[in-house]
């Protein structure tokens, strides 16, 4: 599959980068200069201020790309759609429509578009729900060695564009399946979504409705603070050898962690007299806002080690080191210990990461009781 733009949508194309590309520099040099000095309050407010520009940088790429018949509906998912969008975050971007074949070119043009404007390869621009979305038929997508005029697409995206290619494009597909998903108890996913599209306000109403199930149902609960103590327990289990591998590098200093946190901020919200929130990001926000001293302990700690986090991401990133959840690549952990205290004057930062998210977790297992 080769997508050929005509001479008007390279031209739109090209007026997108043009307007937006040195903006996106210009916010991340900023957020590495305040992550390196360790501004916590200043450093949240720049990541809510970029999470917003890309959130509108997103809307109105679309809006030029897609046809107004097109009837698109786009989500915002991951770290933007919390508002603490790091330097380098991914961008997790989901599209729904009715006529797949006939548009599936335009949202190709349009992943295009945002990897040029924020300096991604392809697949650091991924549709996180259709990991989720029921799948219909599925049929493997014809071999795709290049995309969008040339644009090369890494090998390690084919699975995932297969995906895309089968999974559902329905609204209501992927309604029935968050209902089916998060009546049990609410998961963090749910909450880290946010419109960027979204005609008649329809996930504000699924997310309200789920929540207050969850808030009044104790089951759901109960199910929920099971589900944090039983992943903290098995978190305080990792440690790191010398040579440890891309992959569980980063799950266990990016994605496990997360999880657990933001799951614990939603069980902190449905169980203590905060106003609900109906999305991760105003969540957070009314967090960094308390009073409560316990609550002013946990952000406290968690900003530390998310700008430990972001600040290890751009050095391994600029050191062209993997830091990857898919590649299996063996890491010298020493090394980049040494070369990250030698360039930041922190030491042992990978292991200061990990020990500062077991120390949140003992805060969380306090609250919930054993």
């Amino acid at each position: 599959m080769k997508i050929k733009m005509s001479a008007n949508e390279k031209s739109l194309v090209n007026k997108c980068i043009n307007k937006y590309c040195k903006k996106v520099n210009d916010f991340r040099s900023a957020i590495k200069q305040l992550a390196n000095s360790y501004q916590v309050r200043e450093y949240y407010d720049m990541l809510e201020r970029y999470s917003m520009f890309v959130q509108n940088t997103i809307q109105e790429v679309a809006e030029i790309i897609f046809p107004k018949e097109s009837g698109v509906q786009i989500y915002l998912s991951g770290s933007f759609a919390r508002g603490i969008g790091r330097t380098y975050s991914d961008l997790d971007v989901s599209c729904f429509y009715k006529y797949f074949r006939k548009y599936y070119r335009y949202e190709e043009i349009f992943c295009y578009t945002l990897c040029k404007i924020f300096g991604f390869i392809r697949f650091k621009v991924h549709n996180i729900m259709l990991f989720s979305a029921p799948i219909r038929n599925f049929i493997k997508s014809p071999k795709i060695e290049y995309f969008v005029d040339g644009h090369k697409i890494e090998e390690c995206i084919h699975i995932e564009l297969d995906l895309n290619y089968n999974c559902s494009k329905y609204l209501k597909d992927f309604k029935k399946y968050i209902y089916e998903h998060n009546l049990d108890y609410i998961k963090e996913w749910m909450m880290s979504i946010i419109p960027v599209i979204d005609d008649g306000n329809i996930l504000e109403r699924w997310q309200k409705d789920i929540l207050n199930y969850n808030k009044m149902n104790i089951h759901c609960l109960n199910a929920l603070k099971e589900s944090i103590r039983g992943k903290i327990k098995s978190y305080m289990l990792i440690t790191f050898e010398k040579f440890t591998s891309s992959q569980k590098l980063k799950k266990s200093l990016k994605k496990y962690p997360l999880d657990i946190i933001y799951s614990f901020f939603i069980y902190y919200m449905l169980t203590s007299n905060i106003p609900m929130q109906n999305n991760l990001r105003a969540l957070i926000k009314t967090l960094f806002q308390s009073d409560d001293e316990f609550i002013k302990k946990v952000m406290h700690l968690f900003s530390l080690t998310y700008m430990d986090l972001d600040n290890l991401d751009i050095f391994l990133r600029e050191n062209n080191i993997n830091f990857s959840t898919h590649s299996t690549e063996l890491l010298n952990l020493p090394e980049i210990n040494k070369h990250y205290f030698a360039m930041h004057g922190v030491e042992q930062i990978t292991t200061k990461i990990l020990n500062n998210y077991k120390q949140l977790f003992t805060y969380f297992i306090n609250y919930i009781g054993d």
